[in-house]
Order: structure tokens, then C-alpha cells, then sequence
């Protein structure tokens, strides 16, 4: 599989959206994901209500970039 970045000057919403649109996935899947790696549950309205309001942590959306074969990149500014 190779590694796919993510533009870091979108935010979290737009990243996530990306994957999703790339890899045809559903919030259920997503959800899914995050409970079986965290441990705590997930619903799939809860993480579309967390895009919403912008408050999708950092580590939640790396679980599904890394699963997905992305990575974050972060390159310093000119």
C-alpha cells in the first residue's frame, strides 16, 4: 500500500472528508473504528456532530489516517 498525505492546510474537517471520500467510507465505519481502537464508543452521530463543531481531536483523526494508509504531514512555513 503506499502512503498517501494529507495537505495540512485544511482542517480536520476537511481532512477527514477526504479520507472518507477517497476510501468510501460512512460515519458507522468510522465509528466503528475509533471504538474498537480507543476502547470508548463511538456513534456515528456523535462523530459527524464532532466535524461539525470542529472539536475531532488530533489523535482521533490520525487512528483513521494510519488505517487508512495517510499521513499527516506537517512542513514548516516559508
Amino acid at each position: 500500500m503506499s502512503i498517501k498525505y494529507l495537505n495540512t492546510n485544511m482542517n480536520s474537517r476537511k481532512m477527514l472528508k477526504t479520507i472518507m471520500a477517497q476510501e468510501a467510507l460512512t460515519y458507522e465505519k468510522l465509528a466503528a473504528l475509533l471504538t474498537s481502537k480507543t476502547k470508548r464508543k463511538y456513534t456515528a452521530t456523535a462523530l459527524s456532530g464532532k466535524l461539525y463543531r470542529g472539536m475531532l481531536r488530533y489523535d482521533e483523526l490520525e487512528i483513521i489516517a494510519k488505517e487508512y494508509g495517510y499521513k499527516i504531514k506537517l512542513e514548516k512555513a516559508d
